[in-house]
């Protein structure tokens, strides 16, 4: 059967016609447009705080782009989720393409706080390519660069828009200048940044250089010379002196051997530091404590495999208490647990938990001593005594109550600790009968404990509250 050639040619000549007549779609299909409510400023400086301390990048920078990629808006007033039409920029920091597709891209589109940490991200990306290519390739001439210093963002932010020239750096830095918008509520004053194309004579995009505090800047070809530089803020200041303070505390705590208390505060800072200095020390710390704790955790474990299950379970408990916290410590009180729970060692495991609570209640004393508690210390010998008599902790703690009381010094001392602490009681029992106005028993009290023969300061305030006491009783 032969082909109609006319009607076939009609028939792609209308085809074409139409092609040229239809209306060519402008931009791109960018997808489903979720639409939302922009936070608060409050709500955004927070938030930006807290990815300046993560990503250790200024406040400063990631407001002033934010502010030019989308006025720091991830949707319109009536809603509208923030699109570039020719590139499918999304939201408030307006990633787009192979860039975007690194990330969650719904999410980007739906979550205000997730599009602003993937753009954080992304300059931090861009950071690192910079210190690649400008500094650590220039042969060690330039010194490395310190973030917090505005300058040092020229190549980062050059970076981010994608283009190789010093244009979008140089309205970054206009913006912390002029602070449009609702830049002059989140800044508080105007903000210089020296811009290299400007400030630096013969200047030329793709030149290495380190901004430094104090007014300086050093080239590529080894000369410093003298221009205005900013320092900018990383993360919330108040914050960042708090870090430092608990950091200081917890070194403290470490040197003094006092390890529960050093690990609470480094995890506390870890969790709260992100990549701050004191941060990143918080967690450099803990990882050491953590294998420390493990090397005490393998000799524990020798003195189990060597039969030794007092000496064990004894170590497994100071890792336990030591390391709270830390996954060493988790590892230790399953195996303390997998002790007790075999039946073939519960009994045993119950009297080596008995040796293992007088052990603990002999080292206590001991420390007492050591700090010159005596008072307290023999309290707890003679405790210990009673209540585990038959253990060997006990044995140990007669022979130091029989030690002591043969120092007639040291019981002199004690005896004088008993009466100091009898009066605190007196006194503090007789004050609060007073208080109460039960004027009789608080005459009887005060007269005991000037019975005691306590110091002037202790006897004075024991005349003053017998002599109120009194005058109360008689006027009843």
């Amino acid at each position: 059967m032969k082909r109609d050639r006319s009607v076939s040619r009609a028939a792609a000549l209308a085809l074409l016609c139409a092609l040229a007549v239809t209306p060519q779609v402008a931009g791109k299909d960018c997808g489903e447009r979720p639409t939302g409510k922009n936070p608060d400023n409050e709500e955004l400086l927070a938030a930006v705080e807290e990815l300046s301390l993560q990503f250790q990048i200024p406040v400063e920078i990631i407001l002033a782009v934010g502010w030019r990629e989308s006025g720091l808006q991830q949707w319109r007033s009536n809603g509208a989720l923030v699109v570039n039409e020719k590139d499918c920029g999304l939201g408030m920091m307006q990633l787009t393409g192979s860039t975007a597709e690194l990330f969650d891209v719904p999410r980007l589109k739906a979550d205000w706080r997730y599009n602003l940490e993937c753009g954080v991200n992304v300059l931090q990306r861009k950071w690192r390519r910079a210190e690649r290519e400008k500094w650590k390739r220039k042969g060690g001439k330039l010194p490395a660069p310190d973030r917090a210093v505005l300058e040092n963002w020229y190549y980062a932010l050059s970076y981010y828009q994608g283009r190789r020239t010093g244009e979008y750096p140089g309205k970054v830095f206009d913006h912390l200048r002029k602070r449009p918008g609702k830049l002059r509520a989140l800044l508080p004053e105007p903000i210089e940044v020296s811009n290299p194309d400007e400030a630096i004579e013969g200047f030329s995009y793709g030149m290495g250089f380190t901004a430094l505090r104090g007014n300086r800047v050093v080239l590529e070809d080894g000369r410093t010379l003298k221009i205005r530089t900013t320092v900018g803020t990383i993360g919330n200041p108040e914050l960042l002196a708090h870090l430092e303070q608990a950091l200081a505390r917890a070194e403290r705590d470490r040197a003094r051997g006092r390890i529960a208390r050093a690990v609470r505060w480094y995890r506390r800072i870890a969790e709260a530091g992100g990549n701050t200095s004191a941060g990143r020390k918080a967690k450099a710390a803990l990882a050491a404590l953590e294998k420390r704790g493990a090397e005490e955790l393998a000799a524990a474990d020798a003195l189990r495999e060597q039969g030794d299950i007092t000496g064990a379970l004894e170590r497994y408990g100071e890792i336990e208490d030591r390391y709270d916290g830390l996954a060493v410590a988790e590892t230790a009180a399953e195996r303390a647990e997998a002790i007790r729970s075999d039946p073939s060692l519960a009994e045993r495991a119950e009297r080596l938990e008995h040796e293992l609570r007088a052990r603990r209640l002999l080292a206590a004393a001991e420390r007492m001593l050591a700090r010159d508690r005596p008072l307290e210390a023999l309290r707890k010998l003679r405790y210990l005594v009673r209540e585990h008599e038959d253990t060997e902790a006990a044995a140990l703690a007669r022979d130091r109550i029989a030690a002591m009381e043969a120092d007639r010094d040291l019981m002199a001392k004690i005896e004088r600790q008993e009466r100091a602490r009898e009066l605190r009681r007196l006194i503090a029992l007789a004050d609060n009968l007073r208080n109460n106005e039960m004027y009789e028993q608080a005459i009887r009290v005060y007269e005991q404990a000037l019975a005691l023969d306590p110091p002037p300061e202790q006897a004075a305030h024991c005349r003053e509250g017998l002599r109120l006491a009194r005058e109360a009783w008689d006027e009843e």
